[in-house]
């Protein structure tokens, strides 16, 4: 008799006109999963964006509606959970940068409604490293072995491409535009270096003034297509990404897979993600920023040496070895509901 397909529904965010990396990753799963004939993923987009408490709590009643034998949600909207069935559910939680940013009633009312509650509604919740794993289990009391470790997945279309190392104009690539990305001290450190700076994302007034005075020559590009932002990783030849904080940093892995040489900070994830193969900045120290630079592109031996280690560090997250742990976990969930 033929076995009939786990059912899965990804319960994601307001489809934007442009890829995120969350949707990305997600969107890789699917395509990964097509090749496996026991699953079956279907995506259901919330009818909203995530903003006042109406709008989210109808979201959270309408996916009632779209269950199936295992439900999934992807990330950002966590109150999806509410009234899904917990045994069958799944919850990604990207990072906790949110609670990090907030103080007093409206913390208080972040962790109970955005994780507290979320953590009691799920089955299991993946995150994307380890360093928001302890920062997960540091604000709650929860089960350790209930928080899954699954790292995000480097899109297919990431591969090696081959490309002169400029070493007297180096095309510099900054991916984000919010205050952990760090971009006041990107552009401090660059200050006096020969280079062509390539921003992806918005940057503020006071960053774009600062650009002006320190002289710097640079680009600024926004709602790229998956495209168009890879064709700016291979016209790189540095991915500059001393970021404050981040739940994982998948421009490194990006960057890695593509063959760039990439300056990082020494902060966790990022120096758990980038495996010793990225030159390792303390990102609140411009002057580090600055040395950083100079050394990958002063010391070719250094610059070629990491990016051979990128290569290597890279295939820990391969589309199929990354769809096959979130499948695992599907079937999990499935099998013990289904005794």
């Amino acid at each position: 008799m033929k076995k009939n397909k786990i059912s899965v529904v990804h319960f994601q965010r307001k489809k934007a006109n442009y890829v995120f990396s969350l949707e990305r990753l997600f969107e890789d799963l699917r395509y990964q999963a097509k090749k496996n004939y026991l699953f079956s993923i279907k995506t259901r987009f919330n009818k909203f964006r995530s903003r006042g408490i109406i709008r989210r709590i109808i979201d959270a009643f309408l996916v009632f509606f779209h269950q199936t034998d295992v439900n999934h949600v992807t990330g950002d909207v966590h109150y999806l959970t509410y009234f899904l069935n917990s045994k069958k559910t799944i919850l990604t939680i990207h990072d906790c940068g949110i609670l990090k940013k907030s103080k007093g009633i409206k913390r208080l009312f972040l962790f109970v409604f955005w994780y507290l509650i979320p953590e009691k509604k799920s089955s299991i919740i993946t995150v994307i490293s380890k360093t928001i794993k302890d920062e997960l289990l540091r604000e709650i009391k929860c089960n350790p072995k209930k928080i899954r470790v699954i790292h995000n997945m480097i899109s297919p279309e990431f591969t090696r491409t081959e490309k002169f190392f400029d070493k007297v104009k180096p095309h510099i690539l900054h991916i984000g535009s919010t205050d952990n990305k760090n971009l006041k001290n990107h552009i401090r450190a660059l200050h006096g270096i020969n280079c062509k700076f390539i921003i992806i994302g918005s940057p503020n007034i006071r960053e774009i003034e600062d650009l002006r005075k320190f002289g710097i020559d640079y680009s600024i590009f926004s709602n790229l297509s998956r495209n168009k932002l890879l064709n700016q990783y291979k016209i790189c030849d540095i991915l500059l990404f001393a970021s404050l904080y981040e739940g994982f940093g998948m421009p490194i892995i990006e960057a890695q897979a593509v063959g760039r040489v990439v300056v990082t900070s020494n902060f966790s994830p990022m120096n758990e993600i980038s495996g010793s193969a990225a030159c390792l900045v303390n990102p609140n120290d411009y002057l580090s920023i600055r040395k950083g630079i100079i050394k990958v592109i002063k010391d070719e031996s250094y610059r070629e040496n990491l990016i051979n280690k990128g290569f290597e560090n890279i295939k820990k997250f391969s589309a199929g070895k990354i769809s096959r742990e979130y499948l695992e976990l599907y079937q999990e969930v499935y099998d013990k509901n289904s005794k």
